[in-house]
């Protein structure tokens, strides 16, 4: 035992003179971060997480290293940034970019790397079911514009007047059926398109840097955070649904309003184009009659175009009906950005939530 001893004497007093130690240097060091905000918190993430209200100190830090700085709170916009301590001065960066292009690459990485979980899963969702839909639509176009392609050969292989004459309206009919496809087409690329867009400029307004005040000491630095605006959260909601509930993190309404509000979109894209093929038909119908030269066949048609129009008044009121839908929807997720979450204060009076079960809406009096 006296030889380790001796052993462990010399190896402390061989450290203890070591050029690294007579310097005072470290493999590690200590940060002080304040700030004149109450209820602000900080996080700090690299293979660890450490976290704590301001004003904090926090141990353990490799120099050089970036760590993804979270600052968030009860009532202050949520920033995310870059803090490394450089020298040992501590320095905070943004990081907006690198997000947005994340968010290129795969729709969602950089707003969860941001630690904004449920706007990306909400983005994913909604790219996936349009895209999906988009899909099914080009494939059902296709077919269309096949059948289009083949009443036109075929009109002009017929050899007798009356097959022409068939074959032609046939092709005057798919025509319009293949015009209608591609609207509808157009329009579910532009939804892709858009909600593509906006998860990639999305960062620039949402994941802002915290910020510092002025100059800081080594081993110190000072963060001013920025209170919550509602203005401002009606702004996103009114651009995408849901975004000005993440904002106020208001989560579970987040949620609701970006997946109701993109059903209802969808849903109502698909009413108006039923409306828009029962238009066409109803169309084609009295072109018939006009063409139509016997007493019985007008009779006929006649008949045929009064039910052609009822379906074109049923498929309006569906089509009209979602509209509503998606309006009411829309106002009501704006309107929620000036009502109080239950995290946002001890006065708030209205409450939604949602879970497996199902949703519910409260009211305090």
């Amino acid at each position: 035992m006296t030889i380790v001893r001796r052993l462990l004497s010399i190896a402390a007093i061989l450290a203890s003179i070591a050029p690294g130690a007579a310097e005072g240097k470290s493999d590690t060091l200590c940060v002080r971060i304040s700030g004149s905000d109450p209820g602000a918190r900080i996080a700090l993430v690299h293979r660890y997480r450490l976290s704590g209200a301001l004003p904090v100190s926090f141990c353990g830090l490799e120099a050089g290293v970036r760590y993804r700085m979270i600052f968030e709170g009860a009532g202050f916009e949520r920033r995310v940034g870059a803090f490394s301590i450089d020298g040992g001065a501590a320095r905070v960066q943004g990081i907006q970019a690198r997000l947005a292009a994340r968010n290129i690459v795969l729709p969602g990485w950089g707003s969860a790397s941001a630690g904004r979980g449920p706007a990306a899963l909400s983005d994913d969702i909604g790219m996936a079911a349009s895209l999906g839909l988009l899909l099914h639509e080009e494939m059902e176009y296709r077919d269309r514009r096949n059948r289009l392609d083949a009443l036109n050969e075929a009109f002009s292989r017929a050899d007798t007047w009356a097959d022409r004459e068939r074959l032609q309206t046939e092709a005057h009919g798919a025509s319009r059926e293949v015009n209608i496809q591609n609207d509808l087409r157009l329009r579910l690329a532009i939804l892709s398109g858009a909600l593509y867009a906006w998860q990639v400029i999305e960062p620039f307004f949402m994941d802002s840097a915290p910020k510092s005040l002025g100059d800081q000491a080594k081993g110190e630095i000072a963060l001013r955070g920025t209170r919550q605006s509602r203005p401002k959260a009606f702004i996103y909601s009114l651009l995408r649904p849901g975004r000005g509930q993440f904002y106020q993190g208001k989560t579970a309404r987040g949620v609701f309003f970006s997946a109701a509000t993109l059903a209802a979109g969808l849903v109502a894209l698909d009413y108006q184009t039923g409306y828009e093929y029962a238009a066409d038909d109803y169309e084609l119908g009295v072109e018939r009659f006009d063409a139509a030269e016997g007493v019985s066949e007008k009779e006929r048609l006649r008949n045929e175009a009064g039910r052609l129009w009822s379906d074109v008044g049923r498929a309006k009121d569906r089509r009209d009906a979602s509209l509503i839908a998606l309006a009411a929807l829309w106002g009501w997720n704006v309107i929620d950005t000036f009502i109080p979450g239950e995290r946002q204060g001890p006065g708030a009076k209205y409450s939604f939530d949602l879970d497996a079960r199902g949703a519910s809406i409260a009211m305090r009096f």
